[in-house]
C-alpha cells in the first residue's frame, strides 16, 4: 500500500522519486505455497516480491525511476548488471552518459546473463533466496531476542530491524 502511495504522491506532485529494489525479492511475507511445501511448480504459483512497477501508469509520464540489477536479488555480486526503468528521456541520458563515461556495457558478459533472466530461472530462484534468507533472518531475530534485545516490528522484507 505505501508504494502505491508513494507513486500516486509522485504523480500527482510532479516529483520524481528514485526506487532502489535491489532487495525487492526478499519477501517473506507471503500466502503463496512454495513449490518444496506443496505449492504448484508451474507459473501459477510465484513467490510474492515487491515492486512500485505494480503502480505505474504511464512509464513515459510517470516521474518514477526504478533501478534493479543482478547484485542483490539474483545474488551476482561481481556482475554489477543493473537496469532502470523510467521515462523515454532519462533512459536515454543515463546510457549516454554510461557510454561517455567507460564506453558502455560489456557485452560478452551480459549476453552469457541472459539465462538469470528467464522466468522460470527467476520464479525458482526467489524461492530459494526467500527460503534461505527467511532462516537467516529467523536465526537473527531468534539470537537478539535471547540477548534480550526488544522487537517492535519483526521484519517481513530483508531482515533489517
Amino acid at each position: 500500500k505505501n508504494l502505491e502511495e508513494y507513486v500516486r504522491i509522485a504523480r500527482d506532485h510532479e516529483t520524481c522519486i528514485i526506487m532502489d529494489e535491489f532487495y525487492s525479492h526478499y519477501y517473506y511475507d507471503s500466502t503463496n505455497v512454495e513449490p518444496a511445501n506443496g505449492g504448484a511448480d508451474d507459473n501459477s504459483n510465484w513467490p510474492k516480491t515487491v515492486s512500485s512497477a505494480a503502480y505505474v501508469d504511464d512509464v513515459n509520464a510517470d516521474p518514477i525511476i526504478i533501478i534493479n540489477g543482478l547484485t542483490k536479488n539474483w545474488r551476482c555480486p561481481e556482475l554489477w548488471f543493473c537496469w532502470i526503468i523510467a521515462p523515454e528521456p532519462i533512459v536515454e541520458m543515463l546510457a549516454a552518459a554510461g557510454s561517455f563515461f567507460d564506453g558502455g556495457a560489456n557485452a560478452p558478459p551480459q549476453k552469457l546473463s541472459l539465462p538469470l533472466m528467464e522466468l522460470d530461472f527467476i520464479r525458482k530462484d526467489t524461492w530459494a533466496l526467500q527460503r534461505a534468507f527467511e532462516k537467516i533472518r529467523d536465526y537473527f531475530l531468534k539470537d537478539i531476542r535471547r540477548l534480550g534485545v526488544k522487537v517492535l516490528h519483526e521484519p517481513v522484507f530483508t531482515f533489517y530491524v
